[in-house]
């Protein structure tokens, strides 16, 4: 079963300088002091969850792609039984990703998170495969960014990240960011169409949502 579920679907703080208009005679320049940046704390372990939307591992099945999360990360396959069929309740993935580090604001959304593990995607018509791993979150720069085939060079912009009904709790050590919004970007689509010579992923945008809780 594990293998069947396995299926599925990769302020800056500006200061203002204001100079006080001259009335008759020369008045002195002002300086608008600069906002002091959030202060963030080094993250020492957590989880990161992505949840696809409902319906990416039919739409996956139908392009005979498969999505295989590699250690130490798993995934769950969410009401897997409706898969095949028509199901008013289609199916979801779950992936969960252990932190390796970073650092966030406790109050805001700023800072970076990575992890380990990754997805291998493979297209089982043609025996292609890419593995996209070691992911980042980059709360600022609003993306989700992971590695090709492991390679430091290959870097790119998986997701960009919805923040607009994100939320953050803090509770003791343990920061919660939640209900981030995935959207895959139009490079990835084409990255990932390209390496397994697919158009699976063409017809997706709104990729899902994570959650990430934080220890510190």
């Amino acid at each position: 079963m594990r293998a069947f579920v396995r299926v599925a679907a990769v302020a800056a703080t500006a200061a203002g300088l204001f100079l006080a208009p001259a009335a008759g005679a020369a008045s002195a320049a002002r300086t608008r002091p600069a906002a002091a940046p959030a202060v963030q704390v080094p993250i020492k372990s957590g989880t990161t969850r992505i949840t696809t939307i409902r319906g990416v591992p039919n739409l996956l099945l139908r392009n005979q792609i498969v999505a295989i999360a590699t250690d130490p990360g798993t995934e769950t396959l969410i009401d897997g039984t409706a898969v095949f069929g028509s199901p008013s309740r289609p199916p979801a993935f779950r992936f969960a990703f252990p932190v390796s580090g970073g650092q966030v604001a406790r109050r805001s959304l700023s800072g970076h998170i990575n992890h380990r593990g990754g997805i291998l995607l493979a297209d089982i018509s043609n025996a292609r495969k890419v593995l996209i791993g070691r992911f980042t979150i980059n709360l600022g720069r609003k993306t989700l960014t992971g590695l090709v085939n492991g390679n430091p060079a290959t870097r790119f912009t998986l997701f960009r990240l919805d923040l607009s009904h994100a939320r953050i709790h803090v509770s003791g050590r343990t920061i919660t960011v939640s209900n981030v919004g995935l959207k895959i970007t139009g490079a990835a689509i084409t990255a990932l169409d390209t390496a397994l010579n697919t158009t699976g992923f063409s017809t997706v945008t709104k990729f899902g949502t994570l959650s990430s809780t934080l220890h510190f």
